[in-house]
């Protein structure tokens, strides 16, 4: 039985406009909104210059950390010196020292602005000499003398003062990990019995790394056992922080190296 044509056209739906569109298989409109161009692409002259201003602006950040690290003790300081030691005894002229640590920050900030202070190194030298021949430098606070001045700023750096004991184990002394006797930078002071102070003298600290002139390795091997360690000096590096951080041979790779170059010599000299 043929089918009416009213039934082909329901299954064969028209394509007027008349009907309907499905919304789904109407093709998106063309957007009206203008799209950005990309970017030129930058030069090699271009991309040559940002970098050099990129390495220079990391290394002047560089600096001015190291300038902080340095400056740790005098920075946000007061210009003047705090009016608060009017009129004071010894005992109050030390309690102001151990509280009041502006008063602290102004008195080596003046010292370090002195012509007899230089920087050495990581060290803070002042040319001036104790009162007594081998005797210790000593500086009036306030008008008052009750300490040494390493003693003062080891104070400053760990907040206690030596302990005084009869006993020579526990009884302490200011000690120079730089070698300095007239040092007073805080990171360089530590207190120690005299024993562990004495053992410190004529410590190398480090050696440079025995494979420098032929690979041009600029580490050091570290010799120095004390605790904590000594300091020496290397020049170009910010602080002895980053001198142990990364600019020390793992004391066991260096031991292999050399062990292997001792056995490729002992070998060129059994094929000789």
């Amino acid at each position: 039985m043929q089918k009416t044509n009213s039934q082909a056209k329901s299954k064969y739906p028209s394509s007027s406009s008349e009907e309907e569109e499905d919304p789904e298989l109407i093709p998106p409109k063309e957007s009206k909104i203008k799209r950005e161009a990309p970017p030129p692409q930058a030069t090699d002259a271009e991309a040559t210059r940002k970098e050099k201003k990129r390495l220079s602006d990391q290394k002047s950040q560089q600096k001015r950390r190291a300038r902080l690290r340095e400056r740790a003790l005098t920075e946000d300081h007061p210009d003047v010196r705090p009016d608060r030691g009017k009129n004071l005894t010894k005992q109050e002229a030390k309690k102001l020292f151990e509280t009041d640590i502006e008063c602290r920050k102004w008195f080596f900030r003046d010292l370090l602005q002195r012509e007899t202070t230089t920087r050495v190194g990581w060290c803070w030298l002042t040319s001036i000499v104790p009162t007594k021949e081998n005797g210790q430098i000593q500086l009036s606070f306030y008008g008052h003398k009750f300490a040494t001045l390493a003693k003062m700023a080891a104070y400053h750096y760990y907040n206690r003062w030596p302990v005084d004991s009869d006993n020579p184990a526990v009884a302490e002394q200011s000690s120079h990990r730089c070698n300095h006797s007239n040092c007073f930078r805080p990171g360089c002071l530590f207190y120690e019995p005299a024993k562990q102070n004495n053992a410190r003298k004529n410590c190398l600290v480090w050696v440079a790394c025995p494979h420098a002139e032929q690979d041009g390795c600029k580490k050091v091997v570290f010799t120095c056992t004390h605790e904590p360690p000594c300091l020496l000096y290397k020049p170009g590096i910010a602080s002895p922080e980053q001198l142990l951080r990364a600019h020390v041979h793992p004391t066991a790779q260096v031991v292999a190296a050399a062990s292997e170059e001792q056995k490729r010599d002992s070998a060129s000299q059994v094929d000789a």
